[in-house]
């Protein structure tokens, strides 16, 4: 009976390392494959912080640009569109156009968006070309390099941005926008 009891132990033992073995590479498996679905559901999912103007401001001055505070010039030109506008800052050097648009709801930001991606294609669109689109979380952002020109519009929650130079200059414009966080 002693023999049985042991020889019973030794199998279950022996059971249960053949089993770790097998059943260990698919818990590791599913970890990992959990951590990579987890990075990726927080880059889709997770929106940006929209950048204040005031950080706007300070990075085009970092840049060497001296922003403008348009805010009452535009709301003067476009009373319909600007009702919910909270603050306009544009800058210009040499070929680089940047403005940026703080407003009050989302709504606006994304209406000044489409505005200024229709503008893109009207007026910047040619062959060949690259387009990046790219829509996640509360943020999308459009690029149009062609005909010698780069445009970039885009916006993030409550603020939008309209942005253009040639496109030898594409840097700048992108150094500006990776300064705030977009």
């Amino acid at each position: 009976m002693a023999k049985e009891s042991i020889m019973g132990t030794t199998i279950r033992k022996a059971f249960l390392k053949d089993a770790v073995k097998k059943v260990y590479p698919l818990v590791i498996f599913v970890a990992v494959f959990g951590l990579i679905c987890y990075g990726v559901f927080y880059l889709l999912i997770v929106p940006k912080t929209p950048a204040a103007a005031e950080q706007v401001i300070a990075a085009l001055i970092s840049h060497g640009y001296e922003p403008q505070d348009i805010t009452e010039q535009y709301i003067a030109q476009n009373p319909d569109t600007a009702r919910n506008l909270r603050q306009c800052v544009t800058a210009e050097k040499e070929d680089v156009h940047f403005e940026f648009y703080s407003f009050y709801n989302e709504k606006s930001a994304v209406n000044l968006y489409s505005t200024a991606f229709t503008l893109i294609i009207r007026t910047k669109m040619g062959t060949p070309n690259v387009e990046i689109d790219k829509k996640i979380a509360n943020y999308c952002k459009y690029t149009l390099k062609a005909s010698g020109t780069y445009s970039v519009a885009m916006y993030v929650g409550t603020t939008a941005v309209y942005a253009y130079s040639s496109a030898e200059n594409w840097e700048k414009i992108d150094y500006i926008l990776k300064e705030i966080d977009y």
